[in-house]
C-alpha cells in the first residue's frame, strides 16, 4: 500500500495538526514512542516561532467502572469529569514536553475537551484509541507591538 498522506501544516489561524500521542492508560506520562512526533511538532514551532498554539486533549469515553448504587446519570456525570481532567493533564503534559525542548511557554495554552469531540467511534478498540489524541491548534500569532497596556497582543 502507499505511505499515508503527510500531516498537515500549521500555519494560518484555526489550522489543527492532530496528533497520535501515547499515554500509559490513565494516566498523563507519555510514551517513549511518542517522542519524535513530538520533536516533529517542535521543530515546526521553531521553523514558525511567531505561532501561539492551543494543545487539546482527547480521551476515549472509557474509565473507572460504575459504582453499584450509581445511577446512569451520575455515572455518566462523573465520566465526563474524569475524562476531561485527564484530557487536561495529558495536554499539560505535552506541552511541559515542548517547553522542555525550546518553545516559549507564553506560546501555548492547553484545554482539556475529554470525550465530548470523539472523532470515532467509542464501539471499537481502533475507534477508541483515535479518539485518545493531542491536537495543536494556531490560535494567534506572537506580535512585537505593544498594546496600551504595555502587553504583546495576541
Amino acid at each position: 500500500p502507499p505511505p499515508p498522506p503527510p500531516p498537515p501544516d500549521i500555519n494560518a489561524i484555526g489550522d489543527v495538526l492532530p496528533l497520535s500521542v501515547n499515554f500509559r492508560s490513565g494516566s498523563a506520562v507519555i510514551d517513549k514512542d511518542s517522542y519524535s512526533t513530538l520533536d516533529d511538532v517542535v521543530s515546526k514551532l521553531k521553523e514558525r516561532s511567531k505561532l501561539i498554539v492551543e494543545l487539546a486533549g482527547h480521551t476515549d469515553n472509557t474509565g473507572p467502572k460504575k459504582g453499584k448504587r450509581e445511577t446512569d446519570a451520575k455515572y455518566e456525570a462523573r465520566l465526563i469529569k474524569v475524562n476531561r481532567a485527564l484530557s487536561l493533564k495529558r495536554a499539560a503534559s505535552v506541552k511541559a514536553y515542548l517547553v522542555k525542548k525550546g518553545i516559549g511557554r507564553g506560546r501555548i495554552a492547553v484545554r482539556g475537551a475529554g470525550q465530548t469531540q470523539p472523532v470515532d467511534s467509542n464501539d471499537t478498540e481502533v475507534g477508541r484509541a483515535k479518539n485518545r489524541r493531542i491536537e495543536v491548534k494556531v490560535t494567534g500569532f506572537v506580535t512585537d507591538k505593544p498594546t496600551r497596556k504595555g502587553l504583546r497582543s495576541r
